[in-house]
């Protein structure tokens, strides 16, 4: 079954669907994920090619209304940053939008292999962590490499500033917390409800005064209440 809420998607899929699997057979599609909930449950399919961000459901929602022992999912997604969460919720792979008959084949393959094996999901996005972060400006995308980010600013409006290694900073029309998967674990760390920094470009840290100084010596403010994680983190624990 493929469940996205955008029909133009759903055609590309199955298109692409034929050209790398033509045994396969598309025994639902859907654009509402309320209506896709009935026919998961009375059809079983052997897999579910899964859009995310959907009006009034989004794919995580959808998930965990479903049993995933009884489910492969596939996430088909335009966001990277629900890569980590996707993890999480044990799924066989996650694509970005636009993406090529062979990343499909590759999900495919993947989902062959659990349905023979029996097994847990393949662990194939567990090695596909996210490397950039497509970051959604007022007027334009802008992709951004992970590595790159010196540390990331919480800004009024409900936007997020990204502060880069070449000294060029990007603002995002999207609150922190919206990157709060992809940036839950190392090599980032939030230090404040305004911040979230990439502990690799850390320069010191004073712990007197609670100060962190970063790569381009700015000061940015530790919590309180985030001291501890901050040094296990820092302690390599």
């Amino acid at each position: 079954m493929i469940i996205d809420d955008e029909i133009n998607s759903i055609r590309v899929t199955k298109n692409l669907l034929q050209e790398c699997c033509k045994q396969a057979k598309v025994i639902g599609e859907f654009v509402d994920p309320f209506k896709a909930l009935d026919a998961i449950a009375k059809d079983k399919p052997d897999l579910l090619l899964l859009d995310i961000e959907m009006p009034g459901m989004n794919g995580f929602e959808l998930i965990e209304k479903l049993d995933l022992d009884e489910l492969n999912v596939v996430f088909v997604t335009a966001y990277d940053q629900y890569a980590i969460r996707a993890i999480k919720c044990s799924a066989i792979d996650y694509i970005l939008k636009p993406f090529s008959v062979a990343d499909l084949a590759a999900a495919i393959d993947k989902t062959k292999s659990v349905l023979k094996n029996g097994k847990l999901r393949a662990e194939a996005i567990a090695q596909r962590k996210p490397t950039c972060l497509v970051v959604p400006g007022l007027r334009e995308y802008e992709k951004i490499n992970l590595n790159e980010i010196i540390y990331a600013e919480g800004q009024r409006g409900g936007y997020t500033m990204f502060v880069l290694k070449n000294g060029a900073k990007a603002m995002a029309s999207r609150p922190l917390s919206y990157y709060q998967d992809i940036f839950c674990e190392k090599p980032f760390i939030k230090i404040h409800k305004s911040h979230i920094i990439n502990m690799n470009e850390m320069k010191k840290f004073h712990s007197a005064n609670f100060r962190i100084i970063m790569s381009n010596d700015v000061e940015l403010e530790l919590a309180h209440r985030r001291k501890p994680a901050f040094l296990k983190l820092l302690r390599g624990k």
